[in-house]
């Protein structure tokens, strides 16, 4: 009975193990499923980001190759079996190998959640950096086409001035409120070069000048 008990134990938590499996898998295929530019940015970045890559070759190399072998030997006789298994005539010293994974079901599902993990985080700062850098470059899209027009009004103003028909006071202050706007816009411009890096840190450097187009399209 407690044979059966153990049993059944583990037959319940490999189904949990399994289950868990399932929804990382679903969860990261609904990730990958929506069309938008900035999925697709975003997507980009999860596919060529060289920590990840390593993180999932490691992986894949620990369940396809990393194995423990164990071997006996037993009897000499008339015949020989090669390295494909054939047998052959002459002595010969037959030898039984067997191979298990290196790493039970639940340590590998322990290195996919973890993987699953380091992909979801990675998703996360990545969209936080994408999302800043657009956001800074849609303000200074609408503040240029602000400035534009307020130094078109500006030029206006003087000739107005120059005309009497303006007092200077009203130039001046004008003046000092444009200049503020432009220092500010040359200070969110440094804002931006350093968004860009962020984002592009995310991929090696033979990636980034795609990578660049995607989020400027």
């Amino acid at each position: 009975m407690k044979g059966v008990a153990l049993y059944q134990r583990r037959k319940r938590r490999s189904r949990a193990d399994a289950v868990c499996l399932l929804i990382a898998v679903l969860w990261t295929f609904l990730l990958h499923a929506s069309p938008s530019k900035a999925q697709d940015a975003l997507e980009f970045i999860v596919r060529n980001n060289p920590e990840l890559r390593e993180l999932c070759r490691y992986n894949e190399n620990a369940f396809s190759r990393l194995r423990i072998r164990a071997r006996a030997s037993f009897g000499t006789g008339a015949g020989t079996i090669g390295a494909d298994g054939v047998f052959s005539q002459g002595d010969y010293d037959a030898r039984i190998i067997a191979e298990m994974p290196l790493f039970s079901p639940r340590e590998r599902l322990e290195m996919r959640m973890n993987e699953f993990g380091f992909r979801r985080q990675l998703r996360s700062e990545a969209s936080r950096a994408l999302s800043r850098y657009r956001k800074l470059r849609r303000w200074l899209k609408r503040e240029k086409s602000i400035l534009k027009d307020l130094r078109l009004e500006l030029y206006w103003l003087k000739r107005r001035a120059e005309a009497g028909i303006e007092p200077q006071k009203v130039i001046m202050e004008k003046a000092l409120a444009l200049k503020e706007r432009e220092r500010n816009l040359s200070a969110r411009q440094e804002e931006l070069k350093d968004a860009l890096e962020a984002v592009l840190s995310f991929v090696p450097k033979q990636k980034r000048r795609k990578l660049k187009r995607l989020i400027k399209e």
